[in-house]
């Protein structure tokens, strides 16, 4: 995961999509008009910290300094499945892998 283009399974922006560069997560929601800018500590291949940088989301619940972090816990078929938790809220994600991610 640490470069790629991933898109999300489970939101219900369906042109929501995530780029990765080694450090660098960047996230676009409603067809490129908001994003997240993070910047994500690697502790291994599977497991990273994402420390929110910026965000022009409205009325996102997160805000720039806030901490995920985010487990992968298998990855099959082209589909990438994830723990995540951010302020003691935690949840399962997809994504699915468009370029990269290996």
């Amino acid at each position: 995961m640490k470069n790629g283009t991933f898109k999300y399974l489970d939101i219900e922006d369906t042109s929501a999509y995530i780029i990765i560069k080694d450090t660098v997560h960047t996230e676009y929601h409603n067809d490129g008009k908001y994003y997240i800018q993070s910047k994500l500590t690697w502790i291994n291949n599977c497991e990273y910290i994402m420390t929110m940088t910026a965000i022009t989301i409205p009325n996102f619940p997160f805000h720039p300094g806030d901490k995920m972090e985010v487990q992968v816990t298998k990855i099959e078929d082209g589909i990438i499945y994830y723990n995540s938790i951010v302020n003691n809220k935690k949840w399962p994600g997809r994504l699915r892998i468009l370029t990269g991610g290996k």
